[in-house]
């Protein structure tokens, strides 16, 4: 059962995200590529829920991949919702993701 505070904690969170991702361009997507470092390890994890109910959604998860040239995983979580971590299979990739990145940046350094 959610608490009526979880709730409005929940609608809070959508409507943020909304208000930054429709103003998320790919101009801005663009703009962060000259900005960020083209070497620097990439991890995105998306929600397959998310990304099947909203095609711009997930539309503009993908241009996130692109940020930088080194993209080490993308991970769409099938069954997870906005919040990846609230799931087994969210935390699950987002702890292999985080992983990946360690052993880059041991590797690397």
């Amino acid at each position: 059962m959610v608490s009526p505070q979880q709730n409005d904690k929940m609608i809070k969170a959508r409507l943020q995200e909304n208000l930054v991702a429709n103003s998320l361009t790919k101009n801005e997507v663009g703009a962060a590529r000259i900005i960020q470092e083209r070497s620097t390890p990439l991890v995105v994890i998306s929600s397959g829920i998310e990304s099947q109910h909203d095609r711009v959604w997930g539309q503009k998860q993908e241009d996130s991949t692109k940020v930088t040239d080194n993209l080490i995983k993308w991970s769409v979580v099938n069954k997870a919702p906005h919040e990846v971590w609230r799931t087994y299979d969210g935390r699950e990739a987002m702890e292999k993701g985080l992983a990946k990145l360690i052993a880059v940046a041991k590797y690397k350094y």
